[in-house]
């Protein structure tokens, strides 16, 4: 046992000794391959670590890919958050633009938070991207354009306590010129309202007597009737014939029918 412990010894420094002689001759031999074959694949004493995929490059490069795939989804998931809020305020900011005031202040808070996006990560700490979104956020809020407090047909026909609107043609009030107008129907009364929702003419529902539509000369017309009034409503194009059947047929709904007249009997003569 002895024995074979000190040849073991000896033999593992023989091998030690013989190392760097050896690692010389495989440096001369790589060497002298390399200058026979100048277009082949240089030799690398790493050649072993490399190939395993385990040398410092490779785990470098490993490093690196993971954090770019992080990177990426971090992105992916601020993006989509970013469009799914945008499209949550999307309605509320059109509704906002409708209050000059509302409109104003809301402007003036982009303004100053795009500045401080601008100003606070260039003096605290690199933050290139955030002042690139905050001076993003600070031109828009000088290119928006300014409050527009149109009211809507909506609200115009709960003002008026329309049930129905319709498209009205064109209706021509006395010596004015024609004007394309909206027809509110509602329960007591018929609004004919321009595009400014100026009323044009008003007619009550009650007083109402015949509501027709017919066409002459490739045009069509929505005659309507009531007291000792009459009113004209054309319709032009290739769908003139569908938009005065329409408003025919939503006037004559709420249109309340004529009480049925009954025959007077003569008395019996005594």
């Amino acid at each position: 046992m002895a024995f074979a412990k000190i040849a073991d010894s000896v033999n593992n420094d023989a091998y030690v000794t013989a190392m760097p002689e050896r690692v010389r001759m495989n440096r001369i031999e790589s060497t002298a391959a390399a200058a026979e074959h100048p277009g082949g694949p240089q030799v690398s004493d790493h050649q072993g670590e490399l190939s395993d995929g385990k040398g410092p490059s490779a785990m470098l490069r490993g490093a690196k890919l993971g954090g770019t795939r992080v990177a990426a989804a971090k992105l992916r998931n601020a993006g989509i958050i970013g469009l799914f809020a945008m499209v949550m305020l999307v309605p509320k900011i059109v509704h906002l633009r409708r209050n000059a005031r509302s409109w104003f202040a809301f402007r003036i808070v982009l303004a100053v938070a795009g500045a401080s996006f601008v100003l606070l990560p260039l003096a605290l700490w690199d933050s290139y991207l955030l002042a690139v979104v905050g001076l993003g956020m600070f031109i828009t809020a000088i290119l928006l354009p300014s409050a527009r407090p149109d009211t809507t047909a909506d609200e115009k026909a709960r003002e008026l306590g329309a049930l129905v609107v319709v498209n009205g043609g064109e209706y021509q009030p006395g010596n004015a010129a024609a004007a394309g107008v909206e027809l509110y129907t509602g329960v007591e009364n018929i609004w004919a309202l321009d595009k400014h929702f100026q009323p044009l003419l008003v007619i009550p529902v009650r007083e109402l007597t015949s509501a027709r539509a017919e066409g002459r000369s490739g045009e069509w017309y929505l005659r309507l009737r009531w007291a000792d009034h009459a009113a004209e409503f054309s319709y032009r194009g290739i769908f003139a014939e569908h938009l005065a059947r329409v408003a025919e047929a939503t006037v004559q709904s709420v249109m309340r029918p004529a009480l049925p007249v009954l025959p007077q009997r003569r008395a019996a003569s005594a």
